[in-house]
């Protein structure tokens, strides 16, 4: 499928029984989502890749931020809040194995899914 940008990316729908999310790309290093509000679109995500643990970093500082580590088979394996007016979160994947992870971002403006790797 054309990314609108010069490439073509695979989609994949993650999901169980009782949950699905969106389809996220894997090919590419840039998010596909399309229309992003401004309060999701100015955050950062470093390192990338990481041997453990990566910030979150936003310049928007109102609104909380629902902040979910989902697994490439759809499992959340960590879920966690990110209050309103603090600029950067931390988070720690240090007890999950080396590999491609989702971060889905979710806020009242919409919801932002990032990747970051873990490598070690």
């Amino acid at each position: 499928m054309s990314d609108g940008l010069g490439g073509f990316n695979r989609l994949s729908t993650l999901g169980s029984a009782d949950t699905v999310f969106a389809a996220v790309c894997f090919t590419k290093c840039y998010d596909c989502a399309v229309g992003i509000d401004e309060a999701l679109g100015s955050i950062s995500l470093y390192p990338n890749p990481t041997a453990g643990a990566f910030t979150l970093e936003r310049t928007n500082l109102s609104g909380e931020i629902e902040v979910n580590i989902i697994g490439l088979q759809g499992q959340l394996l960590q879920a966690t809040k990110w209050d309103a007016g603090l600029s950067e979160l931390s988070i720690d994947m240090s007890d999950l194995a080396s590999g491609v992870y989702m971060v889905r971002l979710t806020a009242e403006e919409g919801t932002r899914t990032m990747r970051v790797s873990v490598q070690r």
